[in-house]
């Protein structure tokens, strides 16, 4: 890889001789696949001697010769698909456990802005009536009030040191409310929204609030269902006056 990048540099600056002084290579969406083979093939030994087998990766059938020994084959074949998965389960909790949740002071609100500046992007990408309203919001302006609640919540996800998601939880008269979240494209479909949802939930049921709420942006309806398996339910719909 690190010499298809160095090609791909010196082919972009052009020319019959180029000098690369400095280069800065960062790694996104790194990930793996699997594929079930049409066939695995294994070995054994017994008393001595070596016995094939042959698995057919799709219909799980075994076929082989092992003489007059009693090899159970599904047993076996049981052993061998239970120790493939107990590595990738090992890997899955390795790659996960990169992954960890705290709580951001106040004084770090600039570190989630890139985050919330792609929220409000898709807000003005998805809204039909508020375009105008997302064009001239900034950063400064939408967290400017929030932050001067009481009672305020932020929390990020962090992977390999880089914040990859957020949330942002405030209660105002006993009332707790989820104000914003973002997880980037690359990391949805991992369970981390609800796992910042889930723990704000937490935290607001601690300070003993009357109800908690959420409000959706027009246009982003498609996240009912993500709310509503975390228990949220449609109470009412505001129109507002233009």
């Amino acid at each position: 890889m690190a010499a298809d990048i160095d090609h791909a540099i010196r082919r972009d600056i052009g020319g019959d001789v180029q000098q690369i002084h400095s280069q800065n290579t960062r790694y996104q969406n790194s990930t793996y696949k699997l594929i079930m083979l049409p066939v695995w093939y294994s070995a054994i030994e017994y008393k001595g001697k070596m016995y094939l087998m042959v698995i057919n990766g799709q219909s799980g059938k075994v076929a082989g010769h092992c003489g007059s020994c009693r090899i159970d084959y599904a047993s076996y074949c049981r052993v061998f698909y239970l120790s493939i998965a107990r590595l990738l389960i090992c890997y899955t909790i390795e790659k996960e456990s990169a992954m960890k949740i705290i709580e951001l002071p106040k004084t770090d609100i600039n570190k989630i802005k890139s985050l919330w500046e792609s929220l409000n992007r898709t807000h003005l990408e998805n809204s039909n009536n508020w375009k105008n309203h997302f064009s001239e919001q900034t950063f400064e302006k939408r967290f400017e009030k929030l932050l001067k609640e009481e009672h305020v919540y932020i929390l990020v996800a962090i992977n390999k040191n880089e914040i990859v998601a957020y949330s942002f939880a405030t209660i105002k008269k006993s009332i707790g409310e989820i104000d914003s979240i973002f997880v980037k494209n690359e990391y949805r479909k991992k369970e981390i929204g609800k796992k910042l949802i889930s723990q704000a939930i937490e935290w607001m049921k601690k300070q003993n609030v009357s109800q908690i709420v959420v409000s959706v942006a027009e246009g982003n309806e498609n996240v009912f269902p993500f709310y509503e398996r975390l228990g949220f339910k449609k109470n009412m719909t505001i129109l507002k006056l233009v």
